[in-house]
């Protein structure tokens, strides 16, 4: 059996949370990841020395950088920021949802537990609950670097409750050093760092969507017109150029989004200047290859081929926070000996982080440990060893080696239809920069992520929002946007995905909202089966929308009138009043549901848009 050799590669990804239109940052992932995985890993590789890769996705980078921002302008942009610092007297459900973000394993101080159960149980705050979970909001995503290097914030975590106002900006301010920190720790690593296309799209697909029939035998042919090489290769391009120009050095190595290849990418990588990439031990087993093992390095012709080992990957990823720290270390470099030769391992480097009650200290302490009889080699220096060769690529993913979780559903293909709706017009008007620009956005991955019926979030509506927003942009440069994208992919559950086509972005976010219902969805038969009203900002007024399946017809009142309502509709004039009711029509006759929330906002009249 070969002697081990270990190559590791920890792939820091999140999407484009910037709404096109307003500025608004519309989820605070990039932020709070980087108090804790993306710095904890960082300083991790620093202070330990392992001869590790991190791969940056450009528009993670991007979005690091616009941390350097003072806070008061991060504010202005910010949701979670602004539920962080508003009057806690005054915090709406909303905003209480998007402070409670992140892994259970993050809030298991009594306090912060007391807090979750508070909110998940449905019962109001009092000011001081409030408060407490404006800090915890933020306080429970600090990693084990940022509490040591900044006291101040291990004495706020010890004191736990009955927080003050100067203990919420003490604790901004500190947190404000910590994530401004990550990109200057990231310049610093001897480590090799590799790079993903700019905003992570998945590759193949951009060059044809009918090879998704390759991997996918029920994909029905010609359901989406999009075959647009161009933009893989500038995708490639400009990603590359991008992470270099932000990490201040050459960077040879690809992650490709979501481990995505095809035959037809490899030329494209070349011509792009990568010299290996990465992807999943499923692709190289569906691959026409010389005979060999997926943990060598392989030649794909021009440029080297790295094959991740799925199971022990799943293990750092999924499994080691579950088990004491000393032993999960040793059982991951028992299962890694137990094969023998080279282990290419690839995972999501911040995701694993949030599981550990203490951020994953002890587990990296752990592993530094039991590596150092163990001889790890970087992606770079392993690429060099290639000998077998692969004759035909496999098209697929490091998901099921397949596309299935992008264009394997009839949700992910409408979104496909409307971006190469969008794309086929942008090409038309001559490819303008401006519009390419969100083309090349609207691409990303992860907007096609939530559209299927594989994954759930809360924040799904937010996602199906961003993107349409982007493809909206796209067309405001070349004219009228058409009315099919104001219509959401995803109706909301929880979570309020504004329409922000309209208005000045700071009443657009004063107007739009979720006001839960009597009852609530744990409560089916008190609210006639309606879960909750959205509403939002459109051209008329204010939009209000209904979330769940009635058990019978609804009517809606409204200043004392009752009229027919079929789950949307337009609310004109020169007010709003603070309590709206559904009456719905069933069995034993009218019942009726009030918002469980106050609507506490003025919708404008149809002139103020103007």
């Amino acid at each position: 059996m070969s002697p081990l050799r270990i190559s590791l590669i920890w792939h820091m990804h999140q999407p484009d949370y910037r709404d096109p239109i307003s500025g608004r940052i519309a989820m605070p992932f990039v932020r709070l990841h980087a108090l804790r995985g993306y710095r904890d890993v960082a300083i991790w590789l620093l202070e330990s020395g392992l001869p590790m890769c991190v791969n940056l996705v450009p528009s993670l980078l991007e979005q690091l950088l616009d941390l350097e921002a003072p806070m008061k302008e991060l504010e202005q942009k910010d949701a979670h920021l602004q539920a962080t610092l508003a009057d806690p007297e005054h915090l709406s459900p909303a905003q209480v949802r998007l402070l409670m973000s992140g892994n259970e394993a993050m809030w298991r101080s009594p306090r912060a537990q007391a807090l979750r159960a508070l909110v998940e149980s449905e019962q109001d705050l009092d000011r001081q609950q409030a408060l407490d979970l404006q800090v915890w909001g933020t306080l429970a995503w600090v990693g084990w670097s940022g509490l040591r290097d900044h006291p101040e914030l291990a004495e706020l975590k010890a004191k736990g409750r009955d927080f003050d106002l100067s203990d919420r900006a003490r604790m901004l301010q500190s947190c404000s050093e910590v994530w401004r920190s990550v990109l200057p720790l990231y310049r610093l690593l001897p480590q090799e760092l590799s790079t993903t296309p700019l905003c992570h799209p998945i590759l193949p697909l951009l060059i044809d969507c009918e090879h998704a029939a390759r991997c996918l035998p029920d994909y029905p042919p010609h359901s989406v017109d999009h075959a647009f090489p161009q933009d893989a290769l500038a995708q490639l391009r400009l990603g590359k150029a991008r992470a270099e120009q932000i990490l201040e050095r050459p960077i040879v190595g690809l992650w490709p989004s979501e481990g995505s290849v095809s035959p037809e990418l490899l030329p494209l990588v070349r011509e792009s200047g990568f010299q290996w990439l990465a992807s999943d031990q499923g692709v190289l087993e569906a691959s026409d290859a010389e005979p060999g093992d997926h943990r060598q390095a392989w030649d794909l012709g021009g440029v080297v081929g790295l094959f991740r080992d799925r199971a022990l990957s799943d293990f750092l990823g999924f499994v080691a926070a579950r088990e004491p720290p000393l032993q999960a270390a040793r059982r991951f470099l028992a299962r890694c000996e137990s094969q023998g030769g080279d282990v290419v391992l690839a995972l999501d480097g911040e995701n694993p982080w949030e599981a550990f009650e203490d951020a994953g200290q002890a587990f990296m302490a752990a592993l530094t440990q039991v590596l150092a009889s163990a001889a790890l080699i970087t992606p770079g220096d392993l690429s060099k060893t290639a000998r077998a060769k692969v004759h035909r690529l496999h098209s697929g993913s490091w998901i099921n080696a397949d596309f299935g979780i992008w264009i394997g559903d009839e949700a992910d293909r409408l979104a496909w239809q409307l971006l190469s709706k969008a794309r086929h017009a942008v090409q038309a008007a001559g490819d303008p920069p401006g519009a390419l620009a969100h083309i090349y956005a609207a691409q990303g991955s992860d907007w096609f992520w939530w559209y299927g019926p594989e994954f759930e979030t809360p924040f799904a509506p937010l996602f199906d929002h961003l993107f349409r927003a982007h493809l909206q942009a796209a067309w405001r440069c070349l004219g009228p946007v058409p009315e099919e994208l104001r219509q959401p992919l995803i109706s909301p559950k929880g979570v309020h995905a504004p329409d922000t086509d309209l208005g000045p972005p700071a009443m657009r976010a004063l107007l739009s909202g979720v006001a839960s219902v009597s009852g609530g969805a744990s409560m089916h038969s008190e609210s006639g089966g309606i879960r909750a009203l959205s509403y939002g900002p459109c051209s008329e007024g204010l939009w209000l929308e209904m979330q769940g399946a009635p058990q019978g017809p609804v009517e809606l009142e409204i200043r004392g009138k009752r009229v027919p309502f079929q789950g949307r509709t337009v609310l004109a004039g020169e007010g709003l009043p603070t309590e709206l009711v559904l009456w719905v029509k069933g069995p034993r006759g009218l019942l009726r549901v009030p918002p469980a929330d106050r609507i506490h906002l003025l919708a404008p009249s149809p002139k103020w848009w103007a």
